[in-house]
């Protein structure tokens, strides 16, 4: 892990998904993406009976599915997903 230091002599070490602060008064700093929080919304809305939703809670569900493809679509795995979807679609014709 990478460390830098800041002001006031207090040592802070940058991880990937957080933070710590090693000064006497230090604390941790956790950070999520929106992509990750979106995809596990739709996880536990899944997890749901289908029996349950109303169809509020279906089009909420679609709404949310639609955000999280748009948040993944210029990283690497949406370069893979769309490669993916490509070979499918030419293996089908």
């Amino acid at each position: 892990m990478p460390a830098m230091l800041t002001s006031g002599n207090a040592l802070r070490v940058v991880g990937a998904s957080h933070t710590v602060d090693e000064s006497p008064g230090g604390h941790v700093q956790y950070s999520i993406s929106a992509a990750a929080f979106v995809a596990i919304i739709i996880l536990i809305r899944l997890r749901r009976r289908t029996e349950a939703r109303s169809r509020g809670d279906e089009a909420f569900t679609v709404f949310s599915s639609i955000v999280l493809g748009v948040l993944i679509a210029g990283t690497g795995w949406g370069h893979a997903i769309l490669q993916l979807v490509g070979v499918a679609t030419r293996a089908t014709q």
